[in-house]
């Protein structure tokens, strides 16, 4: 077995209801192997979609695109119930800008916002017995709102109501008919296992394995932190 290296690369404070949780970046890198030889590159993504996660991921690509030249592929492994609509967006972006080419992979289950960052994959992948899940976007609101704030809420959602069709017209074969119902309401949401997801274009193709690497990031929701 080859001599690894792990480095945690940071840990950021996210600001909740609650105690505050943390995201961090987990880097782990084969001591044989030199930047130059390094051919495909691996990132594994689990828990929530929100900035600090996707200014995570932003961060790991740049470095993977600046420092592996070599690089012919990064897979990108995504386990996520979903979270910010905005957030997500930027990472659809971050990763469709990538120089290197990213493949998505479903590791289990890829829901709501978390499907914005998949759908970026130039391929993108299921393992066996994943799944998907497709709906509208949702406001959590609290107390009692003005007029004026209850207008502010809908304009928001509108315009994730609009990030999210867009996405879904690059990499579905849904109508557009179709897609304005699945992003309206949530009485018809998609719950998407692997035919189906294979059927509808989201994914392009099966995984048998995940991917070995000479370079991995983990970027996880790290423990709650009371201090």
């Amino acid at each position: 077995m080859r001599p690894t290296s792990i480095c945690l690369l940071a840990t950021v404070a996210l600001s909740t209801f609650s105690a505050p949780l943390q995201a961090a970046t987990l880097r782990v890198m084969s001591d044989a192997s030199s930047p130059q030889s390094v051919s495909a590159v691996k990132i594994v993504y689990t828990g929530e979609v929100n900035q600090d996660k996707i200014a995570a991921l932003a961060s790991a690509l740049d470095e993977i695109n600046v420092k592996y030249k070599s690089a012919h592929d990064i897979y990108l492994y995504i386990s996520s119930p979903g979270g910010k609509v905005d957030s997500g967006n930027v990472g659809y972006q971050v990763i469709r800008s990538s120089m290197v080419p990213v493949t998505t992979i479903n590791l289990s289950m890829v829901g709501s916002a978390a499907t914005m960052l998949y759908c970026a994959g130039q391929k993108r992948l299921v393992l066996d017995d994943t799944s998907f899940l497709l709906h509208a976007p949702t406001r959590w609101i609290q107390g009692e709102l003005a007029a004026n704030q209850i207008i502010n809420q809908q304009e928001s959602l509108a315009t994730s109501h609009t990030e999210l069709k867009t996405i879904y017209r690059t990499c579905t074969n849904l109508s557009d008919e179709r897609i304005e119902e699945i992003t309206y309401s949530e009485d018809t949401h998609v719950f998407a296992g692997v035919d189906k997801a294979l059927s509808i274009g989201l994914a392009t193709g099966t995984a048998r394995n995940v991917e070995p690497a000479d370079a991995t990031w983990y970027i996880y929701d790290g423990p709650s932190d009371d201090g």
